[in-house]
């Protein structure tokens, strides 16, 4: 009986090692996908649809994304303190359902000034640090998704 205890208890030390070994690191801000999590900014379309707004930043701080009915492109700035800034995208203009949501996408873009990463979570915050939008890293294939 002794040998089982140990066993089971040399196993468990084992898990523990390991999943404290796997735990997530920050993703990188760059070349992640970066899916809103919905929020009080972002409502339900009256249709029901409400698509989730996503973007990415290349190396080259191109931007590149979907804002729930349009596509978007544009150009960051980015520091290493922590500081971002979102140029004014351009958008295709098409018309749909969720544009309520995504004009308050745009509207959080246009008012980012920094960012913290913790994990998979990407949190844009405004010009005195209070948190505006939160997004969590998606599947990297949502980027070839509108293109």
């Amino acid at each position: 009986m002794q040998i089982v205890k140990t066993g089971i208890i040399s196993a468990a030390i084992g898990v523990i090692t390991f999943l404290g070994g796997c735990a997530v690191s920050d993703l990188p801000l760059k070349e992640t996908v970066w899916v809103q999590i919905p929020d009080s900014t972002v409502q339900p379309s009256p249709a029901g649809r409400n698509e989730p707004a996503w973007f990415l930043i290349d190396r080259g701080n191109r931007l590149t994304g979907n804002g729930g009915v349009n596509q978007i492109i544009g150009s960051v700035k980015t520091a290493e303190d922590g500081k971002l800034v979102f140029n004014p995208p351009a958008t295709t203009r098409m018309a749909g359902p969720n544009l309520p949501s995504e004009n308050a996408f745009l509207k959080v873009l246009e008012s980012t000034r920094s960012y913290q990463l913790s994990g998979e979570t990407l949190t844009l915050l405004d010009e005195n640090g209070k948190p505006i939008a939160t997004f969590k890293a998606g599947p990297h294939e949502w980027k070839y998704l509108e293109q």
